[in-house]
Formats: structure tokens, C-alpha cells, sequence
């Protein structure tokens, strides 16, 4: 599979240590399997953010010791979600779409430090948007309240990749930590712009625009991103 790699730098080096929020915006091109979203370690200490067979989950394994928090239902594929994780103390929950879908207290999360750099992706198959790291657990209302927005600053947001001001091979980090994704290697997905708010065209569907824009006479100009 493809992945992009993120710095084990700063911030992000003590990831999973203490409270965090992962989210972003998924789009599966299918449901089947285990397709890894992010992940973090190895071994004796790590984290990791799936979908199993379409259910958003989560797996922190500490000291050797490995927990898993599962939501109940599939996500659909060709869709997009908005998922997120969250960690507060020994809590964590997950989200889909801005609703809190499971929860558990993980007892054995006493001193996790995964190690190496956050990999996005892996074995994950669709398109992925607006990832945010935060150096804290976010709330319900805040992760729901924010996730179809563009933001420019808030407290504990680690890195913001979505795409804007992208340029080259580079995938800009938009809160200025330096947290860039480089596409060139070889395994590394491809950036696609824009990557939200798409139609997708099966090859026999079409959108009617109506016949009201004036577009009978005269010169005229069509154009898109495809």
C-alpha cells in the first residue's frame, strides 16, 4: 500500500504519551479487510487507527499489553466520513461524522511512547482529507463544530494537512510546525486537488445544470478540475 510519513519531531515524537486527537476526513474506495489509516510504533509500544472491515478501530498496545476499541457499524465505501480518535487519560473514543461511536477505559495505557514517525496510510485503499494531530483530547462539540472547517489556529493543533498551498511533492503542513508530507518517494499516495466536495461520475450518471445560464449564444468559457 501507499503511506506518507510525518517527522517524529517536537511535538509529535511524544504522540500518544498524553492526551491527543487524531481526525480526518476518509473516503474508502472499498470496506473489505484491515486498512490502516494511521499508525505510530511497534512492537511493545504503539497505536494504530483502522477500519476492520468497514468499523473504525483503535489499538494501543503498552508495556506488550494491547487493547482495542471498535465501533459497532461499518462505514459505506465511496463515501466520505469524517473520523476521529481521542485520548483523555485512560479514556479513549472514537468518532464518525462528529458522533462519539465507541468508548472504553484502557487501564494498560500507563506509559505509552510509540516511537518513530506517524505513518498515514498503508494498507488503507480511497482518498483521505483535512488530517489534524492535536497535543490534547478533543471534545465531542469541538471535533463535530470544526470538521467542515478550514482552520487557521487553535490550541494544541499539532499539524494540519489538506492540501492548500501545496506545491511540488510538497504537502504543506498549515499551522507552520513544519510537519510537511514529502510525495516523491515512491510508496507515498498522490495528491489529488481539490480532494473534497467532488462529484464522482460512474460513467453513466449526469448532473442537469438547468437551462437558465445563458449559454446559447455567444463566446463562453467551461471549466473544471477532473
Amino acid at each position: 500500500g501507499q503511506t506518507a510519513s510525518i517527522a517524529n519531531t517536537g511535538a509529535m515524537a511524544t504522540l500518544g504519551q498524553g492526551d491527543f486527537t487524531i481526525e480526518s476526513w476518509i473516503n474508502p474506495a472499498n470496506i473489505a479487510g484491515v486498512q490502516t489509516l494511521f499508525t505510530k510504533g511497534g512492537g511493545s509500544e504503539s497505536l494504530s487507527l483502522s477500519l476492520v472491515a468497514g468499523k473504525l478501530s483503535f489499538t494501543v498496545t503498552d508495556n506488550g499489553v494491547t487493547s482495542t476499541v471498535q465501533a459497532p457499524a461499518a462505514l459505506s465505501a465511496d463515501q466520505w466520513a469524517h473520523v476521529a480518535v481521542t485520548r483523555h487519560g485512560s479514556e479513549v473514543a472514537l468518532f464518525v461524522n462528529g458522533q462519539e461511536v465507541a468508548g472504553d477505559a484502557i487501564a494498560s495505557v500507563t506509559s505509552l511512547l510509540p516511537a518513530g514517525n506517524l505513518l498515514v496510510g498503508g494498507s488503507f485503499t480511497g482518498m483521505m482529507d483535512e488530517i489534524r494531530v492535536w497535543d490534547r483530547g478533543r471534545t465531542a462539540f469541538e471535533i463535530a463544530d470544526t470538521a467542515r472547517e478550514r482552520l487557521d489556529y487553535e490550541k494544541g493543533l499539532i499539524a494540519q494537512l489538506n492540501g492548500h498551498d501545496s506545491g511540488g511533492n510538497i504537502f504543506d503542513d498549515q499551522t507552520g510546525n513544519g510537519y510537511d508530507i514529502d510525495l516523491s518517494p515512491g510508496i507515498a499516495p498522490n495528491a489529488s486537488s481539490p480532494l473534497n466536495k467532488a462529484l464522482h461520475f460512474d460513467g453513466s450518471a449526469s448532473v442537469n445544470i438547468g437551462n437558465n445560464l445563458g449559454l446559447s449564444t455567444g463566446p463562453l468559457t467551461l471549466e473544471a478540475w477532473m
